[in-house]
C-alpha cells in the first residue's frame, strides 16, 4: 500500500513537471511573438501604393532608397511586397486578440515607414482600421485615404487628380496643398480653411479634375 502511495507521488510529480515544461515553453514562445521589432526592408522602385492594415501607423518621408520600415509587433508585422511597380503591404490575415479585443493592437503602436525619392507617384490608397498618416511631402496624381480611427495629417500635396480623404472618427490637417477646387463636410467637427472658421461643409470648384475631397464623421478639418 505504502508502495502504492509512493508510486502515485512520483507520477504525479513526473505529470506536474511536465506539464511546467509544456507551459514554459508555451509562454516562452508567446513572448517571442509579442517582442516589439524594427526591421527595414530595401524594394525596388514603385509608382503606386496600396496599404490595407488594421493596426498600423503609416509615415512617408523622403530619402534616397525606396525602404519600408516597420515597427511593431513581431507576430503582427505586415506582409510587404513590390509587384507591377505597385508597393502592397496588407496585415496577417488572422485576426489578433490581445486583452479580448483586437483594438488593444493600437496601443502598441506599430509604425510603418515608407521612404522614397522625391518622385511623383501614380496612385496611392490606403486603408487603415486603427492607425494615422502623415506625410511631409506627398507629390501623386491621384488617391485615397480611408482610416476608420485616427489621424490625417499631409504637408506640401502635389496632385493632378482626385485626392479623396475619409475618416471616421479623426481629425484631418493639409498644409500647402496645389488642388484647384475643394470639397469638405465633417457631421460633428469643425472646419478651418485659409485661417478661417467655417460651417459644417464648404465647396469651391468642385467639378474640376485637381479637387480635394474631404470628409470625416467625428473631428476636425483643417486646410491651408
Amino acid at each position: 500500500m505504502r508502495k502504492g502511495r509512493i508510486m502515485i507521488g512520483i507520477i504525479g510529480l513526473l505529470i506536474l513537471l511536465v506539464v511546467g515544461c509544456v507551459w514554459l515553453e508555451f509562454n516562452d514562445e508567446n513572448k517571442k511573438k509579442t517582442e516589439i521589432i524594427e526591421k527595414s526592408i530595401l524594394v525596388t522602385a514603385f509608382k503606386n501604393v496600396k496599404i490595407d492594415s488594421t493596426t498600423d501607423n503609416v509615415k512617408f518621408k523622403i530619402g534616397d532608397h525606396y525602404c519600408v520600415t516597420y515597427k511593431g509587433r513581431e507576430d503582427i508585422k505586415p506582409v510587404i511586397v513590390v509587384r507591377n511597380e505597385t508597393l502592397s503591404i496588407n496585415s496577417p490575415s488572422e485576426n489578433i486578440i490581445i486583452n479580448g479585443s483586437i483594438f488593444d493592437e493600437k496601443q502598441e503602436q506599430q509604425l510603418l515607414t515608407i521612404e522614397m525619392p522625391e518622385k511623383e507617384l501614380d496612385s496611392l490608397s490606403i486603408d487603415l482600421s486603427n492607425g494615422s498618416i502623415s506625410t511631409d511631402k506627398l507629390s501623386v496624381k491621384n488617391g485615397n485615404i480611408d482610416t476608420s480611427n485616427g489621424n490625417v495629417n499631409i504637408k506640401n500635396l502635389l496632385t493632378k487628380k482626385e485626392f479623396q480623404i475619409d475618416a471616421s472618427n479623426g481629425n484631418i490637417r493639409v498644409e500647402k496643398a496645389n488642388a484647384k477646387g475643394y470639397d469638405f463636410f465633417t457631421s460633428n467637427g469643425r472646419i478651418f480653411y485659409k485661417g478661417k472658421k467655417i460651417t459644417n461643409s464648404y465647396n469651391e470648384d468642385q467639378t474640376n479634375v485637381n479637387t480635394l475631397k474631404i470628409s470625416t464623421s467625428n473631428g476636425d478639418i483643417t486646410v491651408n
